[in-house]
């Protein structure tokens, strides 16, 4: 592979808060398709894992990049890591695990990310940004307790105790 990362974008019908997300309309082009689009503007080997055959067909219309993955896994994390394993990628090779709900992700956070990771010693990196008030009690965004030194202690969906930084929508 030529680019120093891969990007892999889970991506499932079975969202229980807006059902078959990844297949939805935004002005002629699916979720999913806008996804993947955008991670092309990052790297050109991107894949999309997922365990739908509609989305799998659907996804054949605009690239042959598509991992078949279980139906089995609980995370989307645990479906990159199968489409990992599928690819044959290295062990140490570097994995975007690109939500497959954010079709305007800029190109110059990811490249931020990839920069930071290789400049840092740490086995996974985060996207964090301050969210506003609103969203301290909104279970749809999800927050992150960090430490002193920038590292996750944990996630939440419910609110976290202290005014500790919040991560945005970005997972």
């Amino acid at each position: 592979m030529t680019d120093p990362y891969v990007v892999i974008i889970p991506s499932r019908l079975a969202s229980t808060r807006l059902p078959r997300k990844p297949l939805a309309d935004i002005d002629g082009k699916t979720l999913i398709q806008r996804v993947f689009e955008q991670s092309l503007k990052a790297t050109s080997q991107s894949f999309i894992a997922t365990d739908s055959p509609l989305i799998y067909e659907h996804a054949k219309s605009f690239t042959d990049n598509i991992v078949m993955t279980s139906d089995k896994h609980i995370s989307g994390t645990d479906r990159v890591f199968e489409a990992a394993s599928i690819l044959s990628l290295e062990k140490d090779q570097l994995i975007i695990n690109l939500q497959g709900d954010e079709p305007f992700m800029p190109v110059d956070l990811i490249n931020t990310l990839v920069y930071d990771y290789a400049n840092n010693e740490c086995d996974v990196g985060t996207v964090v940004t301050q969210c506003n008030k609103d969203e301290l009690s909104n279970p749809n965004t999800v927050k992150v307790a960090l430490s002193n030194t920038n590292k996750a202690l944990y996630f939440s969906r419910s609110e976290i105790p202290n005014n500790l930084l919040l991560l945005s929508n970005f997972l």
